[in-house]
């Protein structure tokens, strides 16, 4: 058993947030949530906001969820959209994460759209998982986890076609670990 002090220290939560919540692929959806160019999911990985979208050239990209300019936050929920704009000065970006426009730019100074884009995440696929990692130096996902996917549709041939009926979140106050402590044998 861990020391008592693993569950309530707030150095430890602040440790493991860093070593393991921000160096690790952590779920933030599903692929069938994403199946068109335009089509986006927010998450939160702890106070980190995250924003996955499907591009224009079909290609998944995950990103900061907060415009460069202020930090407000782009997007909410889940929905369509292929310009991102920023409800708070009117930055607005792409699918690709470049910003498009910014008011008054023009008349600043060396002001350059391009050095002002979001900061991308990294974003891998496992079957109809979406899964993101905060660490840009982690081992993909695909090396981690091999023939996983493959596995999972050799099991389930309908994986596909799979769609989550039923959401119910639970909010316990708790660490993190103690969840998982009570789930080892169930």
């Amino acid at each position: 058993t861990l020391p008592a002090s693993y569950y309530y220290d707030p150095a430890i939560f602040e440790i493991e947030k860093e070593e393991i919540f921000f160096k690790t692929w952590q779920f933030v959806g599903f692929t069938f949530d994403l199946p068109n160019p335009g089509d986006y999911i927010t998450a939160d990985i702890l106070d980190q906001k995250i924003l996955v979208v499907r591009g224009k050239d079909g290609r998944l990209r995950a990103f900061y969820n907060v415009c460069m300019h202020r930090g407000h936050i782009l997007a909410e929920g889940k929905g369509n959209k292929l310009i991102f704009t920023c409800p708070f000065h009117a930055w607005s970006y792409d699918t690709t994460g470049a910003l498009k426009a910014a008011g008054n730019a023009e008349n600043v100074a060396g002001f350059r759209l391009e050095d002002f884009s979001l900061s991308e995440i990294r974003v891998e696929e496992l079957g109809p998982l979406v899964l993101v990692n905060l660490d840009p130096n982690a081992k993909s996902l695909s090396e981690i986890a091999g023939g996983l996917a493959e596995d999972w549709r050799e099991i389930v041939p309908n994986l596909s076609d799979l769609r989550v009926a039923r959401h119910d979140p639970r909010t316990l106050r708790a660490n993190w670990k103690f969840v998982l402590d009570q789930m080892e044998c169930y």
